[in-house]
This record gives C-alpha cells, structure tokens and sequence, in this order.
C-alpha cells in the first residue's frame, strides 16, 4: 500500500496540496537501486522486448526520475508484461520494501496490475488505471518481514492487456525499518502524462529478448476485452 503521512495542523495554518514524502537516511538502496549505474545488475524483462531502465536524456516521452538520471518503465504498451528482477538478501533489520512508484493509465480499474513478486511468488499487486494515477512520485512499501535474512529473487512487475495504456515508472528501490518510518514531507507540482512507448523516443538502447507471455496477477474475474 502507499504510505501517506498524517500532519496536524494547527489553527490559520496553510495546507498545499498535493504532498508527496521523501525518505530520510532511513532507507538502504538495493545495488544499483536508484539505477545510476545503467543498465546492469538488474535484469530485465519485457514480452514486446522493450528495454526497461531509461536514462532521460535519451528520451522525451518518459516521466522524469525521483532522483538522478536514471528510472525503470514498466507497462507502457498494450498487451504487455514487463519487470526488473534481482536476487537479494532481505535485511533483518530492515524487511521493508520500498520505492517510488509513478502510475499513469488511461484505463479502467480491474485490467492492468503492477505489484512485486518474490521467489516467483505474488506478494502484492495493485492496479494500474485511471483512479489511482498518482500524478507524480508517490512512495509505496511492501512488508517483506517474512523473508527477513533470506536471500530470494526479488521482481517488480507491470501487466497490460490490449486495451488503453497505463505505465508504471519505478525508481530507488531499497529497504526499510518500518511501514511507519519517518519521512520528509515537501510539495510536488501535480502532473498527469501518459506516455506509450509506441511513441517512445529512445537513442542507443538495446531492447531486451521477450518473455513468454504469462500473466501472474490477473484476478479470478479477469476476462481480456474487446475493442467495440
């Protein structure tokens, strides 16, 4: 679920909205969490074969990164299944999974999902459409508390189907103590984008091999839908 701070303000105070929490020094990155590093340690995988990390000076048609240069796009084209995956060691002292996420769909809710999987298994899936576009970077946390001191393989995924696009934008991925951590709040310019990478507008990237087409977080009433 996302983490949303709760401020108590006091009498004639000013509120602006939208807020969006930034992590103190709480967080660990994964390696290479925040992506800088390029395309390496993560693996990548998309059935259209599309490459998943971006650097945004190589693209216009990308949401910009939480931080640095660098984030991963999932989704993003119809009939997709894409993620980054890596094995790590999940820390006993910190079993929280957090990361920026940034949705941006033109769907209607129950058809795209994103979520995170461990050792091939569902752990959290969330949808991908319209009424939970986030209009920017908002934090969301996995308890992972079951795996604390395991060393798993670790994916964040995107699934589309063939109708209206939606984008999952991923960036510093790492862990932390608590679903209540502590929190930096500051202000965000609301921002509604849309990308495809149909459109997508990318120099000197090599695509990735496509996966088999195999949905994991299709609910039991999933039912692919037509064009009228």
């Amino acid at each position: 679920m996302c983490i949303r701070d709760r401020l108590l303000l006091l009498p004639g105070s000013k509120l602006f909205l939208p807020i969006i929490l930034r992590l103190t020094n709480n967080i660990s990155l994964l390696p290479n969490g925040n992506f800088e590093q390029g395309r390496v340690i993560w693996q990548e995988s998309s059935q259209k074969g599309y490459a998943i990390l971006y650097n945004i000076s190589q693209t216009s048609n990308a949401a910009p990164p939480h931080s640095g240069n660098w984030a991963a796009w999932l989704g993003g084209a119809l009939g997709e299944i894409s993620s980054i995956q890596q094995s790590v060691t999940i820390p006993p002292e910190k079993p929280i999974l957090s990361y920026w996420h940034w949705i941006a769909s033109e769907d209607s809710c129950g058809y795209d999902f994103g979520g995170v999987l461990v050792n091939n298994s569902v752990i959290d899936m969330y949808a991908l459409c319209d009424d939970q576009d986030t209009h920017g970077w908002t934090l969301h946390a996995v308890d992972l508390s079951a795996y604390k001191g395991q060393t798993v393989f670790l994916e964040i995924r995107a699934e589309t189907d063939d109708l209206y696009n939606s984008n999952l934008f991923i960036d510093d991925v790492g862990f932390q103590t608590s679903l209540a951590a502590q929190f930096e709040v500051g202000t965000q310019k609301s921002q509604r984008i849309n990308p495809t990478k149909a459109d997508w507008n990318i120099q000197s990237l090599t695509m990735v091999t496509p996966v088999p087409p195999i949905r994991l977080f299709s609910p039991s009433y999933f039912v692919p839908r037509m064009r009228q």
